[in-house]
C-alpha cells in the first residue's frame, strides 16, 4: 500500500473517526454448578427509538422480566438482538465468573459455550470474582466488561456468535478461524477520487490504496499480513475482499459504515 500518499486525505478523516473501530466461533456446553451469586438486576426495557430492542442482563439472584421474543428467525440474529438490549441497572459483587455466565445463559435464554479448558490453561479460574456496577448498559457492553474483568494482563478474552451459540474464548482461539467476505466500496472509491480532483492534489494516490491504508490504520493493525499477521485485504474492481476472523470482519463493517456516516461516499 502506498502509505505516504494518505497524509492530506486521511488526516481529516481519522479525526472524524476518532471513535475506534473496536472490537471482537462455537458449540453448546453444560455448565458446572456454581456457588450462589451475590448480584442484583432490574427488569429489562426496550432501547430508545432508533436502537435495536434491548434485553437485560440478569444476575442469578433476581429473576428478570422476560422481554417478548421476536418472531422465529435466524438463531444468530436472535442472539444479536439480545446483545443489543439495554439493561437499566446491574450489579455484581465478587460474583464468581462461572456464576455470572450461568446467570446470563439462564436469564437471557441464550446458548453460551465457554472454552473452559482453554481458559483454565491460561490461568483464568472459573471462580474468579467479578465486581461490576452499571446503569443503562447494553448486554454486549456488559459482556465485554465481564471478560475484561477476569482476563489476565496478557490474555484477551472475546466472544463470537455462531450457529445460535455465543462462544467465549481467547483472541488466539478465534484468530485461527478465518472468514472471507466481500464488501461493495465503489461509492467510497468514487468519493476519494472526487475529493482528490477538487483538491487538485499533485501527489494523488490510487483511491483503492487510500482506502486500504485507512483500513490498515484503523482496524486491528497487527492482524494484517503486511504487518506480520495472517489477515489479508485487497480491492478488486470496486469490491473489498477481506479474509480475517469474524470479530475483525465486524470491525471492518463498522469502519465502512463510519466512513459513509461521516460523508465519505455519501451525497453532498
Amino acid at each position: 500500500m502506498t502509505r505516504n500518499r494518505l497524509a492530506v486525505w486521511i488526516g481529516p478523516l481519522l479525526g472524524l473517526l476518532s471513535v475506534s473501530c473496536a472490537e471482537n466461533d462455537k458449540s453448546s456446553v453444560a455448565y458446572e454448578p456454581a456457588p450462589p451469586p451475590s448480584s442484583t438486576a432490574t427488569p429489562i426495557r426496550s432501547a430508545e427509538p432508533g436502537m435495536a430492542p434491548a434485553r437485560a442482563e440478569a444476575q442469578p439472584t433476581a429473576a428478570l422480566v422476560q422481554a417478548e421474543e421476536p418472531a422465529a428467525r435466524d438463531p444468530d440474529e436472535q442472539i444479536w438482538a439480545v446483545l443489543e438490549r439495554v439493561i437499566p441497572e446491574i450489579s455484581y459483587d465478587k460474583t464468581p465468573f462461572a456464576t455470572v455466565i450461568e446467570g446470563l445463559r439462564e436469564e437471557l435464554g441464550v446458548n453460551i459455550h465457554v472454552q473452559w479448558q482453554l481458559l483454565d490453561d491460561a490461568g483464568v479460574e472459573r471462580d474468579r470474582p467479578v465486581t461490576i456496577q452499571l446503569r443503562e448498559v447494553s448486554v454486549e457492553r456488559l459482556l465485554r466488561l465481564v471478560l475484561e474483568e477476569v482476563a489476565q494482563s496478557d490474555l484477551r478474552l472475546m466472544w463470537e456468535v455462531d450457529g445460535g451459540v455465543l462462544v467465549i474464548a481467547s483472541s488466539e482461539y478465534f484468530g485461527q478461524k478465518m472468514v472471507t467476505r466481500i464488501y461493495d466500496v465503489r461509492d467510497l472509491l468514487r468519493a476519494i477520487d472526487d475529493w482528490q480532483d477538487r483538491e487538485n492534489r499533485e501527489n494523488r494516490g490510487e483511491p483503492a490504496d487510500e482506502l486500504l491504508y485507512a483500513l490498515d490504520e484503523m482496524v486491528e493493525p497487527n492482524m494484517w499480513v503486511q504487518n506480520g499477521g495472517l489477515s489479508t485485504v485487497r480491492v478488486l474492481n470496486g469490491f473489498l475482499l477481506v479474509r480475517t476472523p469474524e470479530y475483525i470482519q465486524r470491525q471492518v463493517e463498522e469502519f465502512l459504515w463510519m466512513l459513509r456516516d461521516a460523508g465519505v461516499g455519501g451525497s453532498e
